[in-house]
């Protein structure tokens, strides 16, 4: 992921599609040069699209706001061009932790079900930023964006943001960033008062999603 596009292109334009998506579409039209992207966002114009982007189900948009987020972009003498693009896992949120940790933190003890779920709890409440993915994973914004992290992404079913690649629910915010939050029922995790902002579930509950 190229950081001067999400930087100049892609967060100037959630942090004004949290207002009004109109001339957010407006703006990531006047910076990029891919066809198939311009044309989806063109669709949702013609359509006369209302209202912020929180809450925006058009497939239009669904389909820009992942290629916007996990496709790499590249500035080109008209703009912001797709230079590759890479598949994306897209999973439960605790059940992405859990293969997140499996992958990067040794100590993490995988194959025992309760330690497991325990351990994701305690790096849940204390990312250790070694585990860049992992804690990644956990909403940890540093810098914190201008905009609340689950509002641009398109809604799903229960009106869980989808513009993440895992699934997290909404939640309360980190003083260093997002952090996603837990359905109902996921115990003492579904009760938290922090700011946070997309969400979670067990390796095996439903939840949002996560930033790949």
């Amino acid at each position: 992921m190229n950081d001067h596009f999400l930087r100049e292109v892609v967060f100037p334009a959630f942090k004004l599609g949290v207002i009004d998506a109109a001339p957010a579409i407006e703006h990531l039209l006047r910076h990029l040069n891919d066809e198939h992207t311009r044309v989806g966002l063109d669709l949702l114009l013609e359509r006369g699209v209302e209202g912020s982007f929180f809450g925006l189900t058009d497939e239009k948009w669904t389909e820009a706001c992942y290629r916007l987020l996990f496709v790499e972009w590249l500035r080109d003498s008209e703009g912001w061009s797709i230079v590759s693009e890479y598949h994306a896992f897209a999973g439960e949120w605790e059940n992405t932790l859990h293969l997140a940790l499996m992958l990067e933190d040794p100590s993490y003890p995988y194959a025992e079900p309760v330690q497991a779920r325990a351990y994701r709890e305690a790096f849940y409440e204390a990312p250790r930023h070694k585990f860049g993915l992992a804690t990644m994973i956990c909403g940890v914004w540093d810098p914190v964006p201008d905009f609340p992290p689950e509002s641009p992404g398109p809604t799903g079913a229960g009106g869980r943001s989808t513009a993440s690649t895992s699934g997290r629910p909404s939640c309360p915010t980190r003083s260093r960033g997002c952090c996603s939050a837990r359905p109902a029922g996921s115990s003492r995790w579904s009760r938290r008062k922090s700011t946070r902002c997309s969400s979670t579930g067990s390796a095996g509950s439903p939840s949002r999603r996560c930033w790949r």
